[in-house]
């Protein structure tokens, strides 16, 4: 049995270094694709390539598929028995991945392929965040098998902050490059260069420090049961269920707030860019500061008050009715809570109940079934926008439609989050399979 990470020496200097190498990962792996996607362009790809609303609600569900394709992280694990390999593994797909998502939106300039190039974006657009979803995996697992549990605040918190600032440079970057060539060759050129950043990424994790992950199994396949995930885990469930309801309303508001934006303000990229900015330097402060906090008061308590907060105000794209862009900008101010912060926080939580042997694969598992979840919402609400098509009504002065009826279903979805959370407590999911 390996010795577990709490009870290995601690290198500090080397520690430090590692935490600004995934800091730098997460800048080459993550922020790209959050900055692609936090400024709508692939709302704006899909109404370009002919698609409708129906079809951005399909492509909202690539994000539920981020947390399915997590389970293959473990089983990449169980291949290579190291963290490093893995990681680089997961690179080299995501390099190859990102060429055929540029390669299909390309192919809109080609009579033979123009009329299906919509669909090959969305099929390839679906692969490219099921790889972003087991990099996520190995990622994680990487982390709680280097990191103790009291260090994680301190460590993630870094790498957060880097990759947020990650994410302001290339939401500017992006959004100026598609205002200055709104065609397909300059949407391909986006992909291309998230190609070209995987492969550097995987450089700058070769040299972090390897680890052994100590794999279990899906199924019962030997005779100790303990080397089988315990499914019936009350703490794995009160995690997932959790992740269900935050999930459920944010996936949906994500999908079509920036097309409201396009709609309703008129706003262009580079001002979608300016705005997600604004929230960006919000979450870099409160992550330095929570990430400090959790490591004394564990991470349950800080994600219940930040997902309370976020979750209620996300009325304020419901009140832009009333009082136009004033309430979406204070939304994104208050949304710095949340975003990397409140990520960073579920992340942590997940590695502190999980044990370290199988660590992987119950990452796997919940974001597995979480991402069920995610895959079916904005699908259903790609099915609800297009039935409402049209739809206006007058209350008290202001011109409702039907993305303020959609906002509100989100936000009373989102608030249901801490129920599990309180109910979960300070229980942990035992190795044995026993629930402390």
């Amino acid at each position: 049995m390996s010795e577990a990470v709490q009870d290995r020496p601690i290198d500090e200097a080397i520690m430090r270094k590692d935490r600004i190498k995934f800091g730098i990962g997460n800048v080459l792996f993550q922020s790209e694709e959050t900055g692609v996607g936090g400024i709508g362009i692939p709302a704006m790809i899909i109404r370009m390539l002919g698609g409708s609303d129906q079809h951005i609600g399909l492509y909202g569900a690539t994000q539920g598929v981020t947390s399915f394709s997590q389970i293959f992280g473990a089983v990449i694990l169980k291949r290579t028995r190291s963290d490093k390999k893995g990681m680089v593994v997961a690179m080299f797909i995501g390099f190859v991945v990102a060429v055929l998502v540029a390669a299909s939106i390309a192919a809109f300039y080609f009579n033979v392929f123009s009329k299906v190039s919509l669909y090959l974006y969305l099929v390839f657009a679906v692969c490219f965040f099921a790889v972003g979803g087991f990099q996520s995996n190995i990622e994680n697992s990487w982390i709680g098998d280097l990191v103790p549990a009291k260090r994680l605040g301190w460590f993630t918190s870094y790498k957060w902050i880097v990759g947020t600032a990650g994410v302001v440079l290339f939401n500017l970057l992006i959004g100026r490059l598609v205002d200055a060539n709104p065609s397909p060759a300059g949407y391909a050129a986006v992909y291309l260069m998230f190609g070209v950043s995987f492969c550097v990424a995987a450089w700058v994790y070769s040299s972090v420090t390897d680890r052994t992950p100590q794999t279990i199994n899906f199924i019962k396949t030997g005779p100790m049961h303990h080397e089988r995930l315990q499914y019936r885990s009350f703490p794995l469930w009160c995690y997932i269920v959790f992740y269900w309801c935050w999930s459920g309303g944010r996936a949906v508001l994500y999908t079509f707030c920036y097309i409201y934006l396009i709609d309703q303000f008129h706003f262009s990229m580079t001002k979608i860019a300016w705005l997600v900015n604004a929230q960006c330097a919000m979450s870099c402060v409160i992550i330095y500061i929570l990430g400090r906090i959790s490591d004394t008061t564990g991470h349950r308590v800080p994600l219940m008050i930040i997902s309370g907060i976020v979750a209620c105000c996300m009325s304020l794209w419901v009140f832009s009715a009333w009082f136009g862009i004033v309430p979406v900008i204070v939304y994104m101010f208050i949304n710095g809570a949340a975003g990397n912060t409140h990520w960073m926080l579920a992340s942590n939580l997940a590695l502190e109940i999980f044990p370290e042997k199988g660590r992987a694969a119950y990452l796997g598992f919940s974001r597995f079934i979480i991402g069920c979840c995610t895959m079916t919402t904005p699908i259903l609400a790609g099915q609800f926008m297009q039935h409402l098509s049209g739809f206006h009504m007058q209350l008290w002065g202001a011109d409702i439609n039907r993305y303020h009826i959609l906002f509100s279903i989100c936000m009373l979805i989102s608030m249901c989050c801490i129920v599990p959370l309180f109910v979960l407590g300070n229980r942990k999911v035992e190795g044995s399979g026993l629930v402390r």
